[in-house]
């Protein structure tokens, strides 16, 4: 999927920030989402608290720190790749994917 990100209405901000005020994306050449900035506050003033972070927040970050991908199945035990076309495999899971398989895939499998 083609995907292209344009930038609008470009102001000059105090300071010298230029700052597009519109953005566009587009996919495979159709609108696809678009946000206006109307209004832009440079240099705020900002505050310690601004910046705090709740105690659950850390409890579960700290609790998946030490997980790593390594050990993450590819696939849902519950649920075993299927193939749903000739040379088309869907993987079940959070992102439910699909491959193409070849006849070099096919070779190299146990």
């Amino acid at each position: 999927m083609r995907t292209v990100l344009s930038f609008q209405a470009w102001t000059l901000e105090p300071g010298g920030l230029r700052d597009p005020r519109h953005w566009e994306w587009a996919r495979n050449g159709q609108p696809h989402h678009s946000v206006t900035v109307t209004a832009v506050t440079v240099d705020p003033p900002l505050a310690e608290a601004d910046f705090a972070v709740a105690d659950d927040v850390k409890q579960g970050f700290e609790a998946r720190r030490a997980r790593k991908l390594d050990g993450a199945p590819g696939v849902r035990p519950d649920a075993p790749p299927v193939e749903v076309a000739p040379g088309v495999v869907q993987l079940p899971g959070a992102w439910n994917w699909s491959a193409l398989t070849t006849a070099v895939d096919k070779a190299l499998r146990p």
